[in-house]
């Protein structure tokens, strides 16, 4: 598994979401937002880094988001750990 590392920006369009993913490796991303009860949300499969979330929410709304790391099976490896912005 490659270093299980996750960063996130503020950039205009969205959040961006850095990660390292080796050649022959699937990374899906997953978001909540945190203290609504919400349970985590599958937002992208097989994604690239870096990868822009556009969703727009409103400010103040407080999300988390980690990465998950799988074979090309779809056999999971291992996760990062969370990373956390609230929205301005």
């Amino acid at each position: 598994m490659s270093s299980a590392s996750l960063s996130l920006a503020l950039v205009p369009s969205g959040r961006c979401l850095t990660f390292g993913k080796e050649m022959h490796q699937r990374v899906h991303i997953y978001r909540r937002v945190v203290g609504d009860g919400s349970a985590w949300r599958h937002i992208a499969y097989d994604a690239h880094s870096p990868f822009v979330d556009k969703e727009v929410f409103t400010a103040g709304t407080k999300l988390d988001y980690h990465v998950q790391y799988c074979t090309e099976q779809d056999e999971y490896e291992g996760h990062s750990p969370l990373v956390q912005v609230t929205l301005e």
